[in-house]
């Protein structure tokens, strides 16, 4: 059987308002928005993963959102700007055996761009991460 859990450990919503501007250099950096979370195959059957990032409010200029994800040796997986109200794709085809968790960290700032932001400081970004899986066929 194919059994999938969530732990959405700081939630799944994502509200970001009142964000640092900077550019964070590793997921240790402190001040950038976090979420973290772990997706558990909990079955029989290895789960096939993909991880979005569903963007259905967003007040900011393209190119001044910047987020990465990060697994749980954090080490940077994806990274970029997110852009408008759309959907990002953070992870995809990703195999968890079963009896196996998969933990990542979602960071979202405010980018640094070298200009006076501090207008945008007051502006928000609201969305969610949605995770979708498929079973692997023994």
């Amino acid at each position: 059987t194919g059994t999938l859990s969530i732990d959405y450990q700081t939630g799944r919503e994502i509200y970001c308002s009142l964000m640092p501007i900077y550019t964070p250099d590793s997921i240790s950096t402190f001040g950038a928005y976090t979420n973290t979370f772990s997706v558990t195959s909990n079955g029989t059957l290895n789960s096939v993963v993909t991880i979005n990032l569903e963007i259905n409010k967003n007040e900011f200029p393209d190119n001044y959102i910047g987020y990465a994800l990060y697994n749980k040796d954090e080490t940077r997986i994806d990274g970029g700007y997110l852009n408008g109200e759309t959907t990002t794709t953070l992870v995809e085809d990703v195999v968890i055996k079963s009896g196996e968790t998969a933990t990542y960290t979602l960071q979202i700032w405010l980018e640094e761009i070298g200009e006076n932001q501090t207008d945008y400081m007051k502006k928000y970004i609201t969305g969610k991460i949605n995770v979708d899986a498929i079973q692997e066929k023994e």
